[in-house]
C-alpha cells in the first residue's frame, strides 16, 4: 500500500530548483520531496513539469536528455501521476476526419513516461466521452504511459462512461475519487472497498489509485479523524491482501500533504509488513503470479500465469483472473485448497506454489 497526495510538494532544502529549470530537474525535486516524507505516490499538474508550451516542442527537447528519473533511496520508486487538463490533453473533435486528433495526449503519455511518471490523469465527466474519439485508443505506441480517468465515484453516469472506454482499450484505467470527512467510520471503509472493487473489475486488476478528497474550510463537513483514516487503511489493506492488487491512496484538497504524511506514518505502524518484499500481499496469488496447482482428484499438476481476461489463453498457460479457477485462487497463498464449481460437480485444487514478479 502506498500513500501520497495530489499537489505540489514543498521541496527539501537541498533541492531548491532555480527559475528556468528543466522538467527533469523539477521531477527530481518532487521525487526527493516525496522520499523525504516517506511517501510512495504523488500527482502533480503537467504545467509544473512542462510549463504551458506546446507538447510537441517539449517532446523534441526532452528526447535530447538522458532518460530515467531517480528512485527512492530504499529502492521502492515513487509512483508519479501527472494531471493533464482535458482541454490540453485531448484534441477537440472536429466535423471531419482529423489526423492530429489525440496527438496532444500521445505526446503527454510519452513525455510523462520519459521523465519517470507512470500515469497520465484526466479529470473525467460523462460529457468527455465523445471527445476521446470513436476508437477509444490514444495514439502513442508501446512504452507510453497509461491514461487514468479520474471519476467522481458519486457520478454514476461518469463511472459508466469511463468503464465503457476502459473495456474498449486497455490504454485506459478508471481511478475513483471519493469525498471524505463527512462519512461515518464504517461508511468510509465501505465506500473505499466498493470503489476499489469496481475499479479492480473494470481495470482487470493491477495497480489502483484512489483519490480521497478533503473538505474545504467552511464547507460544514467534519474534518477527517484518525479513526476514519484507520478505517480507510484497513479497507485498503484488506482489499490489497484479498485481490493481490497494489493500492495507492492519494489525498487531495486543503492540507492534503500533511495528512498524507500522517497517514503514511500510521500505515507503517499498523501494517509494517505491507511495505516490505516479504509482505503477505506479495505471497498471495494475484495478476502477474505464476502458480502451480494440482487437481486433487486426478493428481494432475498444472502451471499457469495469471493474466487479465483479454490476455487469457489456457492452451498457452495464460489463465484469466476472471475464470472460475482464477477467481478461486486470487488472494490465496501457497498451500491453500480451493473448490471450483464445474458442470460435473465441484473440483478441488491445491495451490502448490505461488511465484510473483
Amino acid at each position: 500500500m502506498k500513500v501520497g497526495f495530489s499537489g505540489r510538494p514543498a521541496p527539501p532544502r537541498d533541492m531548491r530548483v532555480p527559475l528556468g529549470s528543466t522538467p527533469r530537474e523539477r521531477m527530481q525535486r518532487y521525487l526527493s520531496a516525496c522520499s523525504e516524507l516517506k511517501l510512495g505516490c504523488l500527482e502533480v499538474p503537467a504545467t509544473l513539469l512542462f510549463g504551458r508550451g506546446d507538447w510537441r516542442n517539449q517532446f523534441l527537447s526532452a528526447c535530447t536528455e538522458p532518460v530515467r528519473a531517480e528512485a527512492r533511496p530504499d529502492g521502492s520508486p515513487v509512483d508519479v501521476l501527472v494531471r493533464v487538463r482535458f482541454a490540453d490533453g485531448v484534441d477537440a473533435p472536429s466535423s471531419g476526419p482529423s489526423p492530429g486528433r489525440g496527438a496532444s495526449l500521445a505526446y503527454a503519455r510519452h513525455l510523462i513516461r520519459l521523465f519517470g511518471g507512470t500515469i497520465v490523469t484526466l479529470q473525467f465527466r460523462a460529457s468527455h466521452a465523445s471527445m476521446i474519439g470513436e476508437s477509444h485508443v490514444p495514439p502513442g505506441g508501446p512504452g507510453a504511459a497509461t491514461v487514468g480517468l479520474v471519476v467522481d465515484f458519486a457520478d454514476q453516469a461518469a463511472v459508466q462512461a469511463a468503464a465503457r472506454i476502459v473495456r474498449k482499450s486497455r490504454h485506459y484505467i478508471v481511478l475513483p475519487s471519493l469525498p471524505i470527512g463527512r462519512d461515518s467510520i464504517a461508511r468510509a471503509g465501505r465506500q473505499v472497498t466498493r470503489a476499489l472493487t469496481v475499479c479492480n473489475n473494470e481495470n482487470g486488476g493491477g495497480e489502483i489509485f484512489i483519490y480521497l478528497t478533503l473538505p474545504r474550510p467552511g464547507s460544514g463537513s467534519t474534518p477527517i479523524s484518525s479513526r476514519n483514516c484507520e478505517a480507510i487503511l484497513e479497507a485498503a489493506a484488506d482489499f490489497q491482501s484479498s485481490r493481490g492488487s497494489d493500492v495507492g491512496l492519494l489525498f487531495s484538497g486543503p492540507g492534503a500533504e500533511k495528512l498524507a504524511y500522517d497517514v503514511a506514518r500510521l500505515a507503517s505502524s499498523l501494517y509494517p509488513a505491507s511495505a516490505g518484499p516479504d509482505s503477505e500481499s506479495d505471497l498471495v496469488t494475484r495478476i502477474g503470479s505464476t502458480v502451480k496447482i494440482r487437481d486433487v482428484e486426478l493428481g494432475l499438476d498444472m502451471e499457469y500465469f495469471i493474466v487479465p481476461p483479454e490476455q487469457a489463453s489456457a492452451t498457452n498457460g495464460l489463465l484469466s483472473s476472471e475464470s472460475p479457477v482464477g477467481r478461486a485462487i486470487i488472494g490465496q497463498p501457497s498451500g491453500s485448497t480451493v473448490q471450483v464449481v464445474a458442470p460435473g460437480g465441484p473440483v478441488t485444487y491445491e495451490l502448490l506454489e505461488v511465484l510473483n514478479k
